[in-house]
C-alpha cells in the first residue's frame, strides 16, 4: 500500500514523522523550491507500508524559477497542463 502527499516544508517532516511512528516507510520525496537560493517550501513524497522501500529511497529536489524564468525541469514536468510555458 502507498500514498503520495504534497504539503508545505514544514508540515511535511512532521507528518513524515508521525508516520513513521505509525509503521509507515519513506519511498520516495521531492523538495521543491522557488529558486536556487531559497530552501525547499513545498514536499511531494510517497510512503509506503514496505520497510524494503527506504533501501531504495529516491530523493530529488525541482526549482521553479531560474535566469528570470521557469526552469527546464519544471517546464518537462508541468508542460502538459499549461498552454504557455
Amino acid at each position: 500500500m502507498r500514498r503520495q502527499f504534497y504539503t508545505a516544508n514544514t508540515e511535511g517532516e512532521g507528518f513524515i514523522k508521525l508516520a513513521k511512528q505509525c509503521g509507515w516507510y519513506l519511498a520516495k520525496r521531492l523538495d521543491v523550491k522557488t529558486t536556487d537560493k531559497k530552501p525547499a517550501s513545498r514536499i511531494l513524497f510517497e510512503l509506503s507500508k514496505d520497510p524494503a522501500c527506504e533501501q531504495d529511497l529516491q530523493c530529488e529536489s525541482l526549482t521553479i524559477h531560474h535566469q528570470g524564468g521557469y526552469s527546464e525541469a519544471f517546464i518537462a514536468l508541468t508542460k502538459d497542463f499549461y498552454l504557455k510555458m
